[in-house]
């Protein structure tokens, strides 16, 4: 007999204080070499106005526990160039460290708005088919005045056959991001991508797996183009 089931979900905005999230310390700041700010004070001299300048003597005052200039410096990044987002996730991580949660979360948390829906059908216990669709919205700080904005589109279908022993699976997916907040490093996406996957169980807690993906996209700010195709395997024992 064939089955199905839909379901929808709905996901609000992360709250701006994440119980699950890490709290960072000053110590994320300590893989640094020592150096000297020199260089970086006179760059900055030569045009107070360059904000990513301003942000890199943040970190490197960060490095050196100079937290009152680190925070100055990220100011000044941030007020040269206010949707400079790397100024942005800095300052929260130095609010948080320094114990300022609410702040620091408000640079720093991710917030997501989403709406997802998704159906299965399975005939018998051997062949299953699932198709899902997600639209949201998602950015660093506040929605309203976000650091990093984009609406993205996603969904997929995956057909799987199979039983305990052997399973087939193929899944078929297209994605799109639109960059709202037009910063300097453009957020657009536009692609589909392509999985096969065999999972293959000898015996009884063994099971091999051998996946293959296929993408293709369209992406500006990708800084090398891998050519969208990749090849796993898998051997679990004892799962």
């Amino acid at each position: 007999m064939k089955r199905l089931l839909i379901a929808l979900s709905l996901m609000a905005a992360l709250p701006a204080q994440a119980a699950t999230a890490p709290k960072p310390s000053i110590a994320s700041f300590q893989q640094l070499p020592v150096v000297t700010m020199q260089p970086y004070d006179e760059a900055a001299n030569a045009d107070p106005r360059d904000a990513r300048v301003a942000n890199l003597q943040g970190v490197l005052r960060m490095e050196l526990h100079d937290l009152a200039g680190a925070r100055a410096s990220f100011d000044r990044a941030i007020a040269s160039s206010p949707d400079l987002a790397d100024a942005h996730f800095n300052l929260g991580l130095l609010l948080l460290a320094s114990g300022d949660y609410p702040q620091g979360w408000r640079e720093y948390a991710w917030r997501t708005q989403l709406v997802a829906a998704g159906a299965s059908v399975s005939a018998g216990r051997r062949i299953t088919l699932i198709a899902d669709a997600m639209a949201g919205r998602t950015g660093m700080g506040s929605l309203d005045e976000a650091h990093v904005d984009i609406d993205f589109r996603t969904a997929y279908v995956l057909a799987t056959v199979g039983g305990e022993r052997v399973r087939l699976s193929g899944r078929y997916d297209i994605f799109r991001n639109f960059d709202r907040d037009h910063t300097a490093e453009p957020d657009d996406d536009d692609g589909h991508a392509w999985t096969a996957a065999v999972l293959w169980s000898p015996a009884r807690r063994v099971r091999l797996a051998v996946e293959a993906v296929r993408v293709v996209a369209t992406r500006p700010a990708a800084p090398v183009d891998t050519g969208g195709r990749r090849f796993s395997g898998e051997l679990r024992i004892g799962f």
